[in-house]
């Protein structure tokens, strides 16, 4: 018998305990013990048993059996009244109850006290509520109106990743009105079908995997990792509430905190003797008040590692993709490594989105010596360009799952410590390798990095000359394009050594925005992942930048944006009802917006814009000049679609036009300071509860607030209409001048470094300069009637109350105008 074969029957059963759940929404109602064996053991809760009949239906074998009646016995009623026949089965039933007893003290009973058990029964006909309609609202007042249809991620499209007011729900007093909703047919028929095709691979996976008791630990985890695969795939848009509450936490995000507590629990040598039942201190109580260790981690400065090591022009796009996709694989390399020296599942890795994780994990363990061994590794390969940051934090379970209990804090302080530590990656064996490993005499450096040296002795051949790694970028972003998979490839299994591959010469098989475990191949773990590899071609090929700048004058624009505020959302969104199950949902959605939904944006609406990196809550795009304003609207119209519309989540913008030619290093540089420009604007319009009541965007230097505008519309808002359709009335030598008085008048105006009536004498001759250089170059056809009574009505507004309100309706006002005058100058300029 395999030594580790309970661990293995308690993570199995913690996956598969609330399988009864999509049984029910699909119809698939059973009596209760209708098949209990042992005398008569009476199951109270109707979806917990249907999981031990799935196995007894299906004549699987004793092990299957077993795990089945583990999983079934998930609540205290049940687990009591079971006449079990050993206490190791009685305590690993025990353990999956506590687990899951521990994930659902998240769940807020929201629905009317008066309502009757017929009508809770109509709950799940109901679906999944959207997690974003709770970031910043009260929940007591707060009414849900959007669902997702119940669909598997494979069948997600662009249309079906947003939440729909089909089948919409409207909490409290609503349930009697809640029949003329709930019977749409798209919801009750996509239960039904999740329901079938779940069922149907779950019972081919259990065949074909033909486990027993003797089975090897390698054969556990294929078959594991193939159970998450599967259940992320039917189970994310499944509500995991059944009764009383309306669910905004999906059942596989539920099942996976439940997973990832038994494993902790039973690696914590926890029986339930320990924790006997009493009245006023009940065993979950007890259990709460133990402590577990949270692993943080995370890639220090990956824009800086992206970028810093493109010295060259040369395969640049090549590169680029290579070096970005080559973060995402690195973060799970370390995240698979570690997991499988620590003996966890899959459903440990609680949060893994943005180049950070977060793993739960038992007391006993330390990652001091795991984060040498990896940083060993990035020091030999990568120099310093590439590192790991790893801490361990000892928490009470309470405070991590126990609702109203200060969670928030946990995780804000857990991430505190991770910026911190940044500062402290290194060992003394990790400083001792950097200064120590390459002799560098008669070695030709790398032109493409600039960092690494070749193999060649060659001193003047500099033009050929290529490293290692950056042949391998070359390669993997070649290829990239053109598979829908990678394999990771741990070459030792003691030490961190890895490599990427095409060939399946790798263990861990990553399908790319797939969840089909029919992917799978003997002898190799799968996992999918969420994400953006989007990149334009033509024929077999990949554009090149000098392609997509072909049509508009040589001109490219950059857009870099991310989620405003993301430290307070994290931190406070969720207010009182503030759950890890929250905060592992709300990631995983954001990763599943900006990898698989944005990608099938691009290819179907997009098809030039180039995807250098997209992930977490940030991204950077390159496309031909003429898209980006039509772009940038359009993909922020589909993120407030996707958020359900809520105004408390938006993300800001750094816009930048750039030749095509120009070294990609400082445009990059460029645009991250625009962003930066706009982001550091709107923090300085948080109002008192920190939350930002206006979006920001950066364009050309110049910050605007979108005011709830399109950002395409920007010519039809207040000044901007000036101009609109007659930019061409002046030549440009007068674009010019009135573009430079007005960026003085606009710079004057944010510094307020002067009351002198001098300085007000300069703006107001500038304001004067400017409606001269209209009446001198505008044509006659062209009416200026309109120009000149706006300008002046920005100008005549400086007088002393200007000074004393700040200026702000005339910042706002002319940088309005400037981006419009930006866009124009850009439309018409020649190369």
């Amino acid at each position: 018998m395999n030594k580790n074969i309970d661990l293995y029957k308690i993570i199995i059963a913690s996956y598969l305990h609330d399988l009864g759940k999509l049984m029910r929404r699909g119809g698939q109602n059973r009596n209760l013990n209708s098949k209990t064996k042992n005398g008569f053991n009476p199951y109270q809760i109707a979806h917990a048993q249907q999981v031990f009949e799935f196995m007894l239906d299906n004549d699987f074998n004793d092990l299957w059996k077993q795990i089945g009646l583990i999983a079934s016995l998930h609540h205290a009623r049940d687990w009591k009244n079971y006449n079990f026949e050993n206490d190791n089965t009685k305590n690993l039933a025990w353990i999956v109850y506590m687990a899951d007893n521990i994930s659902s003290n998240e769940r807020i009973d929201r629905i009317d006290e008066t309502a009757t058990d017929k009508q809770y029964e109509n709950i799940k006909h109901i679906g999944l509520t959207s997690i974003f309609e709770n970031i910043f609202k009260d929940t007591k007042t707060n009414k849900a109106k959007y669902t997702y249809l119940p669909k598997s991620l494979g069948e997600l499209n662009i249309k079906s990743f947003f939440p729909t007011d089909k089948g919409r729900s409207f909490e409290d007093a609503y349930l009697q009105n809640l029949m003329k909703n709930i019977g749409n047919t798209d919801i009750s028929d996509g239960f039904k079908k999740l329901n079938e095709n779940c069922q149907k691979d779950l019972k081919n996976l259990i065949s074909e995997s033909n486990l027993n008791n003797d089975s090897s630990d390698k054969e556990f985890k294929e078959f594991i990792y193939k159970l998450e695969l599967l259940l992320q795939n039917y189970f994310t848009m499944v509500p995991s509430d059944a009764y009383k509450s309306i669910g905004d936490i999906s059942l596989y995000d539920h099942t996976k905190t439940v997973v990832a507590i038994a494993n902790v629990l039973y690696k914590s040598k926890f029986v339930y003797q320990d924790f006997k039942y009493e009245k006023e201190n009940t065993d979950t109580d007890k259990v709460f008040e133990k402590k577990v260790k949270l692993i943080a981690g995370d890639f220090p400065s990956i824009q800086k590692y992206i970028f810093d090591g493109i010295k060259n022009q040369s395969k640049l796009s090549k590169r680029l993709r290579a070096r970005s996709f080559k973060v995402q694989m690195l973060t799970e390399a370390v995240i698979h490594y570690i997991i499988n020296k620590l003996d966890l599942s899959p459903a440990n890795v609680l949060i893994n989105a943005g180049g950070k994780f977060i793993i739960l994990a038992d007391q006993k363990i330390s990652i001091k010596d795991i984060a040498n061994e990896i940083n060993n590794y990035f020091i030999l390969n990568y120099n310093t360009d590439l590192k790991i940051n790893l801490i361990e934090k000892e928490v009470l379970l309470k405070n991590i799952f126990k609702i109203k209990n200060n969670i928030n804090n946990t995780f804000k302080e857990l991430f505190d410590d991770l910026s911190q530590n940044k500062t402290s990656i290194y060992s003394v064996s990790n400083l001792q390798k950097i200064f120590s490993y390459q002799k560098v005499s008669g070695k030709v450096l790398c032109k493409h990095c600039g960092i690494n040296y070749t193999n060649s002795d060659d001193e003047n051949d500099y033009d050929n000359s290529i490293c290692l790694h950056c042949q391998k970028e070359i390669e993997i972003g070649e290829k990239l394009v053109k598979n829908n998979c990678i394999y990771l490839n741990f070459i030792e299994n003691d030490k961190f050594v890895f490599d990427l591959d095409f060939e399946g010469k790798g263990s861990l098989k990553v399908l790319f925005n797939d969840w089909n475990i029919d992917k799978s191949e003997k002898n190799k773990l799968l996992i999918g992942k969420s994400i953006n590899l989007y990149v334009p071609i033509q024929g077999d090929e990949v554009k090149t930048f000098d392609k997509l700048a072909s049509k508009n004058r040589s001109y490219l624009t950059m857009i870099c944006g991310d989620i405003d505020n993301m430290s307070i959302i994290l931190s406070h969104g969720f207010k009182d009802i503030y759950s890890v199950s929250r905060l592992v949902q709300f990631s995983r959605f954001m990763e599943l917006f900006f990898g698989k939904f944005t990608q099938e944006l691009l290819q179907n609406t997009f098809p030039d814009v180039y995807t250098v990196f997209s992930g977490g809550d940030d991204f950077i795009f390159v496309l031909p000049f003429k898209d980006r304003l039509n772009f940038a609207d359009i993909y922020q119209d589909c993120f407030k679609k996707f958020i359900a519309n809520n105004d408390k989540l938006h993300f800001s913008l750094g816009i930048s036009i750039f030749k095509n030619k120009t070294p990609f290093k400082r445009v990059y540089e460029d645009t991250e300071n625009l962003l930066k420009s706009a982001k550091q604007d709107y923090k300085s319009n948080l109002n008192n509860k920190n939350i930002i009541e206006e979006e920001k965007l950066s364009y050309r230097g110049v910050c605007i607030y979108q005011d709830n505008m399109k950002i395409s519309d920007i010519n039809e808002i207040k000044l901007t209409n000036i101009i609109k359709n007659n930019w061409e009335g002046l030549e440009s030598t007068g674009q010019y001048r009135i573009y430079n008085h007005l960026w003085e008048i606009r710079n004057f105006f944010e510094s307020q470094n002067s009351k002198n009536p001098e300085e007000l004498y300069k703006i107001v001759h500038l304001g004067a300069k400017i409606i001269y250089s209209i009446n001198k170059n505008v044509k006659e056809n062209y009416n200026a009637k309109l120009m000149i009574e706006n300008i002046k009505k920005v100008i005549g507004q400086i007088d002393k109350n200007s000074f004393d309100n700040g200026f702000k309706y005339n910042i706002k006002e002319i940088d309005k105008l400037l981006m419009n005058m930006t866009n124009q100058i850009y439309e018409n300029r020649e190369i």
